[in-house]
């Protein structure tokens, strides 16, 4: 991979019927010059998502460009075409979150700023109690779990807790890995896909960190995508492997 100050960095943004939090999110995207393009993929929504992102990609500054999909494909589908698609603008780095986010102003500079990872992020705190982690993590080698900003800054080790990462909030994401191990699994739809590309990345060696002087805002309520299960925010060998989340998936088509 090409260095950070050259390398080159797409935001992908998968949204279904949260125009204004989308809204937000895009202008805070649109104010970082390090990005060179933002992808959003529209999980086929119906409160004026598609026409909003028309009339604002015309705008000048970091491009901004969307699919509007027939059909709710879910996270999973979401990311999976949107990770596919910023590979196919030639990205070295993927910038992967939801709509709900809302990162740091200099949360990416600090991200570049850690190089020798294939998979790292920011920590995610509760927009309404900034020293509330949304994902409390389980720290590495044991079963500790921390819960608050202060308690994961003090465990940390030189600014980062190495092996943990909580996709997909935030985190950046090398095309070498994704050449290695893969896209999100789209048959997931809204649940379990995170898991398993985690799983994914591990097996394949891959180098993750979460970087905890820098963090996304995002609501800690209506969460659908997680839930307080620390353990599936840390990269150890889990007992259940990837093909019985399968059994769980949601199907295409049922709601969120």
């Amino acid at each position: 991979m090409p260095a950070p100050e050259s390398a080159r960095v797409i935001a992908v943004v998968v949204t279904f019927n949260r125009l204004a939090l989308l809204s937000r999110l895009v202008e805070r995207l649109r104010g970082l010059g390090r990005l060179d393009a933002i992808l959003v993929i529209d999980n086929a929504s119906t409160d004026g998502t598609g026409g909003w992102l028309e009339t604002h990609s015309a705008r000048a500054g970091v491009p901004l460009r969307h699919r509007s999909l027939p059909t709710n494909r879910g996270g999973a589908g979401g990311f999976h075409d949107g990770l596919a698609w910023a590979l196919d603008e030639g990205a070295d780095l993927v910038w992967l979150m939801d709509d709900d986010g809302l990162p740091d102003e200099d949360c990416l500079t600090s991200l570049l700023a850690t190089p020798g990872y294939d998979f790292w992020g920011p920590l995610v705190v509760d927009q309404e109690d900034p020293d509330r982690l949304v994902f409390p993590i389980r720290l590495p080698g044991g079963t500790r779990t921390v819960r608050s900003l202060a308690e994961v800054r003090a465990a940390a080790s030189g600014g980062v807790i190495k092996d943990v990462v909580i996709p997909f909030n935030g985190v950046l994401v090398t095309k070498e890995l994704v050449d290695r191990i893969g896209l999100p699994r789209e048959e997931f739809f809204i649940w379990g896909d995170d898991v398993e590309f985690l799983w994914r990345a591990q097996e394949s060696g891959a180098r993750c960190a979460t970087v905890v002087d820098r963090a996304g805002a995002a609501p800690q309520r209506g969460r659908t995508r997680h839930q307080d299960d620390a353990w599936s925010h840390h990269l150890q060998p889990q007992p259940q492997r990837p093909e019985a989340l399968l059994h769980g998936a949601q199907q295409p088509g049922e709601p969120a």
